[in-house]
């Protein structure tokens, strides 16, 4: 059984993280919902959660993710303050060029069994067939681990990940998205976008080359390159403050080109 884990950290100012001030903002605007002290229950990360995840993934969730309506009220002085006051002490600085458990460089495209959208098809019957999957149900029960990911800054997933000639792309709650290799969990490429990634993920091929489609919580829709995580354009199709896109894109043919 092989794992492959990777973690990364971000850049951090360590300010405030005793700040009276801040505890008083954690309890007047998070503690009804982030404190189990309170009574607060649910799927609702509490606060020992949070204390595990980094300020910088804190304050963009409280700017641009789930949580920016209630966040609204305070300034973004604030807001920092209760970001360095809940995230851990992290010191070390992220590096975009530096990846854990690269792929080999020059790594090629596979074929073999794919899933490449929520639905499995266009009618979005959510069914494969054995000979499509490369599975039999003889071969169920001797299914193992073969390797394990984990996301950075991360308590929860709501992103249904995407298969694709021997890809495996998935995005996660501080906004990452990853194209891990289906045989060994080794990175292809990572890139951040705006938010947190809400939706699963479609991938779908014009011209010959695959782009990668999906929708954050902050209401955008993106297209990246799957063969670098290059961004190919991203748009908004609802433009009020409070708008989040949480369905799945559906690739259905090739349309316009992109750039």
């Amino acid at each position: 059984m092989k794992l492959g884990w990777l973690f990364f950290v971000a850049p951090l100012a360590v300010l405030g993280a005793d700040d009276p001030y801040a505890a008083q903002l954690f309890q007047k605007h998070c503690a009804g919902c982030h404190d189990s002290s309170t009574g607060a229950t649910g799927r609702i990360p509490q606060l020992a959660v949070l204390k595990t995840m980094t300020p910088m993934a804190i304050q963009k969730t409280l700017e641009q993710g789930v949580m920016k309506a209630q966040a609204a009220p305070l300034s973004a002085d604030e807001r920092l303050k209760l970001a360095n006051f809940l995230g851990a002490a992290v010191t070390l600085e992220r590096k975009r060029e530096e990846i854990a458990n690269p792929c080999p460089a020059g790594a090629g495209w596979l074929d073999g069994p794919a899933w490449a959208s929520w639905g499995g098809n266009l009618a979005n019957t959510r069914f494969q067939s054995g000979k499509e999957a490369g599975l039999t149900v003889n071969d169920l029960p001797r299914l193992k681990l073969k390797w394990a990911f984990a996301f950075q800054d991360t308590s929860t997933l709501r992103s249904q990940p995407a298969v694709y000639r021997g890809r495996v792309f998935g995005g996660g709650q501080d906004g990452s998205v990853y194209a891990l290799d289906a045989a060994s969990g080794c990175v292809h490429w990572t890139t951040s976008v705006q938010s947190q990634v809400r939706s699963g993920i479609a991938v779908g091929e014009a011209r010959g080359a695959a782009a990668v489609f999906f929708s954050d919580s902050a209401g955008f829709v993106y297209a990246l390159d799957a063969s670098s995580g290059r961004e190919l354009w991203k748009m908004r199709p609802d433009e009020h403050p409070a708008s989040t896109v949480t369905a799945t894109p559906v690739f259905h043919q090739e349309g316009s080109t992109w750039a």
